[in-house]
């Protein structure tokens, strides 16, 4: 697996798009797609992400290639 770049993130938001809960991970004006696997870590203690491709995703039912939270305090 290559190694991919964090990217350090303000916060996590939460909205209900086409009566579907999105989250999306917030860095200045960008906006990051998060999968509702990791809904969990969408607080202040993970305020990083990566990219990350897995193998077998539907082990977790996510997409294959997908931002994960990452701890930072």
């Amino acid at each position: 697996m290559s190694e991919s770049k964090i990217i350090k993130i303000d916060r996590y938001e939460t909205v209900l798009e086409n009566g579907a809960i999105k989250y999306y991970a917030i860095a200045g004006k960008k906006r990051y797609e998060m999968p509702e696997a990791y809904k969990e870590m969408y607080n202040d203690n993970y305020l990083a992400i990566t990219e990350r491709t897995l193998e077998r995703p539907e082990l977790f039912d996510v997409p294959a290639t997908h931002y994960i939270p990452l701890r930072t305090v």
